[in-house]
């Protein structure tokens, strides 16, 4: 997968993240709330830029199929951990206290469980790579990368209709918010 198609595929999983509503025990207000879904964000977003940038580095001109299948499978490994822990995170933070909270919270935590899903079938879609020769594996993981990162825009499109007012002006206000998109 080119750089330029990792950071594409990146900016569609962003606004997954920021739109994310935990659906936990109980309810937060929607400042604690958002601070909270953007902690998380943050931290899953750093991770994924430092796994993006060690896979970057790793991979040179030269590097065999065999390596570079090595990596991409350590890369969404990491990243389905991360994604889990950053869905786990967002859960147990709980539903944010407006009028629709709880099916914002339902509704989103879905469509994160439905990312988790498209990076878990990406990771297996890793391990039929063909290593026979460095240009079949080249273009077999561009394959995988475009469609990776049409999972990810079909699942960001599925809840870019969701919004929230309070969430977005409490956004705007929360420490852990500035600089995450």
């Amino acid at each position: 997968m080119s750089t330029r198609g990792r950071w594409r595929a990146l900016a569609l999983l962003v606004p997954i993240v920021l739109a994310a509503c935990g659906g936990g025990g109980g309810t937060v207000s929607p400042t604690d709330y958002v601070d909270s879904v953007c902690s998380h964000a943050r931290t899953w977003i750093t991770d994924i830029h430092q796994g993006f940038t060690q896979l970057q580095s790793a991979v040179r001109p030269g590097t065999s199929p065999q390596k570079g299948k090595e990596l991409l499978r350590s890369f969404f490994g990491r990243t389905i951990s991360d994604t889990d822990t950053m869905i786990s995170g967002i859960r147990d933070t709980g539903a944010p206290a407006i009028s629709n909270g709880r099916s914002l919270a339902s509704a989103l935590l879905s469509a994160l469980g439905r990312a988790r899903s498209a990076l878990a079938n990406a990771a297996k879609l890793v391990e039929a790579l063909p290593t026979s020769s460095r240009a079949a594996f080249q273009q077999a993981a561009n394959t995988l990368g475009t469609r990776v990162e049409a999972n990810m825009g079909q699942i960001g499109k599925a809840i870019s209709g969701l919004h929230s007012p309070q969430l977005e002006r409490a956004a705007k206000q929360a420490p852990a918010c500035r600089g995450v998109a």
